[in-house]
């Protein structure tokens, strides 16, 4: 009897291995608790994700109440080769990276994204009220916004070179103001592939 239970097992970790390794070819999302926002949709190409490269999100979600300052907690699940791990919380420089708390999310996009400021802001983001300036301002509003292009700046040269590559299982809960310490606004849980581009 052992000598078969050996084998099995042996063939079932590596059948399971295979399942978690395998790569995503569609942004997969689901809602996991959105007391004041409806999400329709949410999604992001191509998939796999290639960085450095041009992406482009869509994101459908109805919010009930106005936007000012929001805290955003972030879970990172990582799988490479079949492993996976959570990403921890890192600071680089004085600001959070990975899976953290950040109590103001407006900041975080600036200090992410190159065009998240007045003169570059997005004609996109302009016709729903956000002009890319802290701290938000955003009325109760559908915010439909389809193929908005994305230039990913190469991660494996940035503080967040964890999300070079792999397959990746993020849950992000939005909260008014600090995480965890106020109520929350809405929570998406995203997974998705990413690739480096050779």
């Amino acid at each position: 009897m052992r000598s078969i239970i050996i084998p099995l097992a042996f063939a079932l970790s590596i059948l399971v291995c295979h399942i978690q390794a395998q790569d995503f070819t569609k942004l997969q999302w689901s809602d996991c608790g959105s007391p004041s926002a409806v999400i329709s949709n949410i999604d992001l190409t191509p998939m796999p994700v290639y960085n450095p490269g041009p992406a482009s999100i869509t994101i459908k979600i109805e919010l009930k109440k106005p936007v000012k300052t929001v805290g955003v907690n972030i879970n990172i699940i990582r799988t490479v080769s079949g492993i996976t791990l959570p990403v921890r919380c890192y600071i680089v420089n004085g600001a959070n990276v990975g899976s953290c708390n950040y109590t103001d999310l407006c900041t975080f996009l600036k200090s992410i994204w190159d065009d998240f400021k007045p003169e570059t802001c997005s004609p996109v983001l302009l016709d729903y009220g956000i002009d890319c300036t802290c701290p938000f301002n955003i009325s109760p509003i559908l915010l439909d916004l389809n193929n908005l292009p994305l230039d990913l700046p190469d991660a494996s040269q940035s503080a967040a070179s964890f999300m070079a590559s792999g397959n990746f299982d993020i849950k992000v809960a939005v909260f008014e103001g600090a995480p965890l310490a106020s109520p929350s606004y809405g929570c998406a849980r995203v997974q998705l592939t990413v690739k480096q581009k050779k």
